[in-house]
């Protein structure tokens, strides 16, 4: 293509572009807003694991409560809060050694939720679909901090 021919058609779709836009905002009555797009990159996986702790505590609260259940659920509970506490403190961390010190505890700290999600005994089907749902989660919490300690240099 020559390069007027590309000079002319670039002035063409931005003089179509411009008419499409003008009767647009014509039409709503007055100047269009961008819309505000709000990006969190850095603190998203800190959500993530406080809203697994939230849904942990949530389906603890429904489960029916026997002996065995019981201590499971304690462990379930301390153990899902650690996930979100050490993503924070990671988050936080004094070096890039303490950091993947950190993330290490997060993947430790789910996969003892994972443990306890499997043998926790929910016996409504609503329950049984949440737990495999937070198991899945806890799967995903694993691999996700294995990624990032990786990425660190932290080995393993």
């Amino acid at each position: 293509m020559f390069p007027w021919k590309l000079a002319v058609g670039i002035f063409f779709r931005e003089t179509y572009l411009k008419t499409i836009w003008n009767s647009v905002t014509e039409v709503l009555g007055g100047p269009l807003q961008a819309p505000v797009i709000y990006v969190v990159r850095e603190y998203d996986l800190e959500v993530r694991t406080e809203q697994f702790a939230v849904t942990c505590r949530a389906f603890i609260r429904n489960l029916d409560r026997d002996l065995v259940n019981n201590e499971d659920c304690k462990q379930l509970t301390r153990s899902s809060g650690s996930v979100a506490a050490n993503c924070l403190e990671a988050n936080e961390a004094f070096s890039k050694k303490d950091r993947a010190f950190r993330f290490k505890v997060c993947r430790k700290e789910a996969r003892e939720s994972r443990l306890w999600l499997t043998v926790i005994y929910a016996t409504k089907s609503e329950l049984t679909a949440e737990k495999e749902r937070l198991i899945d989660e806890a799967t995903q919490l694993v691999k996700i901090f294995s990624t990032i300690i990786k990425r660190i240099g932290g080995t393993d």
